[in-house]
């Protein structure tokens, strides 16, 4: 048994582990960890509170799907949450509050850090993926940071989800990005909406359910506008 990262042009590597020959000697399985099953793990670690409670809440936060390299921005992964939880675990209340976020975004990114500290070391509550699209909370912060980091988040769902967690709930989805563009600038928004119209038209097993998205969010007039406005 043998284990690697997945290979990329960002990633410094053996040139023995892309070569054919080795691979073909192998049964390969590409594995991502699940958050439900890293919050298990982290729990019979002793992993911080808030960091499990950050995940639990947060899922989408767990890992990139890019691989990360000292090349290119910090991404979060299961690793870097442990190791962030041992760094948390020997600093003091006024230490994290005056340290907490620089430690953070040297370990797990600065965005995945900026949404942590927020939360939990300074007290902010940023609605999660799951509660905007599902059940319609868009109790949106002020904060202009914490709106484009929750576009990202969702636009990051979008790429990364299941067919299966999001087909026959287009309605839903549709009315609830609907109020959430009532609680954020218009500039924020239009990323989302972006992203959908690309989405649509990309020849994969999710374009269609994009394309039902957008076909319940353009009965909205002001949405509408936009779309005309991104397909000019």
């Amino acid at each position: 048994m043998a284990a690697m990262n997945p290979p990329d042009e960002e990633y410094d590597q053996a040139d023995l582990i892309t070569d054919p020959a080795f691979i073909s000697r192998f049964f390969i399985i590409e594995v991502s960890p699940d958050p439900r099953e890293w919050v298990e793990w982290a729990e019979r670690m002793k992993v911080a509170d808030e960091v499990i409670e950050f995940i639990r809440k947060y899922p989408e936060f767990l890992f990139s799907e890019y691989s990360m390299s000292l090349k290119t921005t910090l991404k979060p992964s299961p690793r870097s949450w442990y190791k962030l939880s041992n760094v948390l675990r020997i600093l003091s209340e006024d230490e994290r509050k005056k340290y907490g976020y620089i430690l953070a975004a040297g370990i797990v990114g600065p965005e995945a850090a900026k949404a942590f500290y927020d939360t939990y070391l300074k007290g902010s509550q940023i609605p999660s993926v799951d509660t905007v699209l599902f059940n319609g909370d868009v109790n949106v912060p002020k904060d202009l940071h914490l709106i484009n980091s929750l576009v990202l988040r969702i636009i990051d769902f979008f790429s990364k989800v299941d067919r299966s967690r999001i087909e026959g709930r287009e309605k839903t989805i549709a009315k609830n990005l609907s109020k959430l563009s009532q609680h954020m600038p218009k500039e924020s928004f239009y990323g989302i909406l972006r992203f959908i119209v690309d989405a649509s038209t990309k020849n994969d097993d999710k374009s269609d359910i994009f394309d039902n998205v957008l076909e319940y969010l353009s009965q909205d007039p002001e949405i509408e506008k936009f779309l005309r406005d991104i397909v000019k």
